[in-house]
């Protein structure tokens, strides 16, 4: 199953979004580190700059919106994406791969900061937005 979900994100007075979410990757792409077909999640930077999202978290818990915190160095290329590998493997090798798997009944995966700011998405549409600006 394949949810699309678009909603944009003041981060640093830049946009980015929610583009994609993957909960049953059996084979439409497989990670780049370990050659395995597992969910994901699609970031999105439509902006001519980079966007870093160092220290900023990704969550499928509406209960525990900082579970995997971006390393140093993550950022989004201008005009560009960035996949979350959701496989519970928690580490940064060529790609990000976070500490949970998606549940294709819940739908939910949240950005926020480390106060727990940002938005959520839930089956594919906006929800518990709380959006703090950024700039």
């Amino acid at each position: 199953m394949l949810v699309f979900c678009f909603y944009s994100w003041s981060l640093s007075a830049q946009n980015i979004s929610i583009s994609e979410i993957c909960t049953k990757n059996n084979n439409i792409i497989p990670d780049g580190d370990y050659n395995q077909f597992v969910d994901w999640i699609e970031l999105s930077n439509s902006n001519s700059s980079v966007v870093n999202i160092s220290g900023y978290f990704i969550s499928d818990d509406p209960n525990e919106k900082s579970k995997w915190k971006f390393p140093a160095g993550s950022h989004i290329d201008p005009n560009n994406y960035l996949i979350i590998w959701a496989d519970d493997k928690n580490v940064t090798n060529n790609n990000h791969h976070a500490n949970f798997k998606l549940s294709s009944n819940s739908g939910f995966v949240c950005i926020s900061d480390n106060v727990g700011q940002g938005f959520c998405s839930v089956n594919g549409s906006p929800r518990g937005i709380d959006v703090k600006n950024y700039s």
